[in-house]
C-alpha cells in the first residue's frame, strides 16, 4: 500500500498537467473578420481580449489587422489578456494638408469633400487644413451618415517668404506664384555668381510674414560679360534620330578661347536645371569653330569632331546651353521650362550675323537644312542660299498622281489672290486653290488688300510664258470644297511663296510638305518669306 499511494499522486499530477495543456485555448486565424466576428470568436473560445482601434484608410474598414505580441496558433493562459488590432475609420488630422491631397484620401473611403474656407485663419498654413466643420478629429466615420465631409481650408492674412536660395528665375517665380506673392526683379552686378539666380529679398528675410497684396523685390545676380557684342556661342546643331547628335561653338572674337571655361549643358524634358553637363577643354582659336558629336552618329559629322562623347545625348524637345565657369549659361538652344517645342530631323546653322550668345532663344537666328545635309559643320558663317529653283524630277508624273507630279497649263481667269482656273482641264473642276496661303477676299465683299493680292497673282500669271501645277504629296489633295490644291510655278517661280513673301497672306504651308528645293524643307522657306514680310511691313502685316 505504501508504494502503490506515491504512483497515484504521480499520475494525478501527470492527469492534472494533461487538463491544464488541453483547457489553454488557441489564437484562431482572423483574418478579414469584422470586429463583430472578432469579438464572437474570441468569446467563444474563452480568450480574454482587448481591442485597440486604428484608422487606415489603405484597409477596409471595421476588419482585424492584427494581434499585438501573440502570433495565430498561440496558446493563451487563463489570466492572459490578448491585444486585437481592428481598423475602424476616424476623422484624422490632416494637418498641413492641402485641398487636393484631402479629397484624394476620403476618396479612398467613398467620401465627397465639401471645401469651407476659413477667411482669415492664421493657425494654419495658408491654403492647407483647418479642422472640420460640423465633426471633429477622432470622430467615427461611420457616424457621418452624407457621403460629404466638410472640410475647413485656412486662408491666412499673410503669406511667408520663401527660402530661394540657390534658386534660378523659372524656379523661383514658380515658387513666388504659388505663394501668391507678387514680386518684381532687381539685378545685382556680380560675376563669380550664376546669372538670374536668388541673391536676396529687398529689405525683407527669408521666412518672414508679409501682406498678401505686398509688392517684394527679389534681387538677382547678373553678369557684366554677358553683354558683351562678340562672345563664344552656339553656331550649329542637330538632331536626327539615334545617335546623330552634335553641337558646334564658334568664337567669333580676335582672340582665342580657353574652352576649360566651359560646358556644355542638357536640360532634359522640361527642366529648368542641367540634367548633365559635358565640360570642355583646349583651346579655340579667333574666328574658328569646335565641333562636339556623338562617336554613333553621322560619320561625316564625327570625322569633323574635336570632342567625341557618347555622353552627348538628347531629345529633340531638350534645352542645350553653353555654359561659363559661374555657372551662367551663355547661349541656349530650345525654350526652357517646356516639351511642347521640339527641334529635330533638321540641321540648324546660327544666321551670318549672329556674334554672341543669347539667354533666350530666337528662332529667326538660325536656318534650317533636312537632317542629311550636314556639310555646314565645320564653317562658320554658313551663307544661306537666297532663293530656289523650280525641281522638275516630278514632271514624269502627272498632276494627278498621289506620289506627285506636274501639268504644263494655260491661266484662264484669275479668281482671287490664292485661286485660278486653268486649261486644259484635266481634271473635272480646273480651278486651282494655292497651297499653303490664304489671301484676304474680293467676293461677296472686298477685304483690306484683297484686291491688291488679287493683281499681284494675276500680274504674276499673265505675263508668265510657261506655268506648272505641282502637286505636294506631303498635303491635301482637295479642299473642302473641292477644288484641287497645289503649287503654282511661273516661268520657274513659286507664285505661293512669292505671295507669302510680299505679304498678301500669313503662311499655311505646314511641315506636313516633304519637298526639299536647296536642302531645306518648302515649309521652312514660306516662314522665312512670311517672317521677311512681317519685318518690312508688307501687306497684311502693315493692317
Amino acid at each position: 500500500m505504501k508504494k502503490i499511494l506515491p504512483i497515484l499522486v504521480l499520475l494525478l499530477v501527470f492527469l492534472a498537467g494533461c487538463e491544464k495543456k488541453v483547457l489553454n485555448p488557441k489564437l484562431p486565424d482572423l483574418t478579414n473578420k469584422t470586429t463583430e466576428e472578432v469579438s464572437s470568436i474570441l468569446t467563444e473560445a474563452k480568450i480574454a481580449y482587448e481591442l485597440i482601434e486604428e484608422s487606415d484608410f489603405d484597409k477596409p474598414n471595421n476588419v482585424f489587422i492584427k494581434y499585438d505580441t501573440h502570433s495565430v496558433g498561440d496558446e493563451i493562459k487563463k489570466d492572459v489578456i490578448v491585444k486585437v488590432h481592428v481598423n475602424s475609420y476616424v476623422l484624422p488630422d490632416l494637418t498641413g494638408k492641402t485641398e487636393s491631397e484631402i479629397i484624394i484620401l476620403f476618396e479612398k473611403v467613398g467620401k465627397d469633400v465639401v471645401v469651407v474656407f476659413d477667411d482669415p485663419n492664421n493657425d494654419f498654413a495658408d491654403m492647407t487644413w483647418a479642422g472640420y466643420d460640423g465633426a471633429n478629429v477622432g470622430d467615427k466615420l461611420s457616424a457621418i451618415t452624407t457621403d460629404e465631409i466638410k472640410v475647413k481650408i485656412a486662408i491666412n492674412s499673410f503669406v511667408i517668404l520663401p527660402d530661394l536660395v540657390g534658386l534660378n528665375k523659372y524656379q523661383i517665380g514658380q515658387a513666388l506664384n504659388d505663394a501668391l506673392i507678387q514680386f518684381n526683379y532687381v539685378y545685382i552686378e556680380d560675376d563669380t555668381k550664376e546669372a538670374d539666380t536668388f541673391h536676396s529679398f529687398e529689405g525683407f528675410e527669408v521666412g518672414e510674414k508679409i501682406e498678401p497684396t505686398q509688392m517684394v523685390t527679389v534681387n538677382l545676380y547678373s553678369n557684366s560679360f554677358l553683354n558683351a557684342n562678340e562672345s563664344l556661342f552656339i553656331s550649329k546643331f542637330y538632331d536626327n534620330g539615334d545617335f546623330n547628335k552634335a553641337v558646334e561653338l564658334y568664337n567669333p572674337t580676335n582672340a582665342a578661347i580657353n574652352l576649360a571655361d566651359y560646358s556644355i549643358a542638357v536640360l532634359q524634358n522640361g527642366s529648368v536645371v542641367p540634367t548633365y553637363t559635358i565640360p570642355l577643354d583646349g583651346q579655340l582659336d579667333s574666328h574658328s569653330t569646335f565641333i562636339i558629336a556623338h562617336p554613333g552618329g553621322n560619320r561625316d559629322v564625327s570625322k569633323k569632331a574635336n570632342l567625341s562623347t557618347t555622353s552627348l545625348v538628347f531629345d529633340g524637345n531638350d534645352v542645350i546651353q553653353l555654359r561659363y565657369k559661374n555657372g551662367s549659361y551663355v547661349d541656349i538652344v530650345n525654350v526652357m521650362g517646356t516639351r511642347l517645342v521640339t527641334l529635330t530631323n533638321e540641321v540648324y546653322v546660327r544666321q551670318g550675323d549672329i556674334k554672341a550668345g543669347t539667354r533666350t532663344f530666337d528662332f529667326n537666328a538660325w536656318d534650317e537644312y533636312i537632317g542629311t545635309y550636314v556639310e555646314p559643320f565645320g564653317t562658320h558663317p554658313f551663307s544661306a542660299p537666297e532663293s530656289f529653283e523650280i525641281d522638275m524630277s516630278f514632271a514624269a508624273r502627272s498632276f494627278g498622281d498621289p506620289l506627285g507630279g506636274f501639268a504644263n497649263v494655260t491661266l484662264v481667269t484669275t479668281t482671287d489672290g490664292d485661286t485660278a482656273e486653268f486649261t486644259p482641264g484635266f481634271l473635272s473642276n480646273a480651278r486651282i486653290r494655292f497651297l499653303g496661303v490664304d489671301t484676304p477676299e474680293t467676293h461677296p465683299e472686298v477685304q483690306p488688300v484683297g484686291l491688291e493680292a488679287k493683281a499681284f497673282t494675276r500680274s504674276l500669271l499673265e505675263s508668265a510664258t510657261q506655268i506648272y501645277l505641282q502637286n505636294d504629296p506631303g498635303n491635301a489633295y482637295k479642299d473642302t470644297y473641292g477644288r484641287h490644291i497645289g503649287l503654282i510655278w511661273a516661268d520657274g517661280q513659286l507664285v505661293n511663296y512669292l505671295i507669302v513673301k510680299n505679304g498678301f497672306s500669313n503662311n499655311f504651308l505646314t511641315a506636313e510638305t516633304k519637298l526639299v528645293y536647296n536642302n531645306r524643307y518648302l515649309y521652312r522657306w514660306f516662314q522665312d518669306a512670311e517672317q521677311y514680310a512681317k519685318d518690312n511691313n508688307l501687306g497684311v502685316h502693315a493692317l
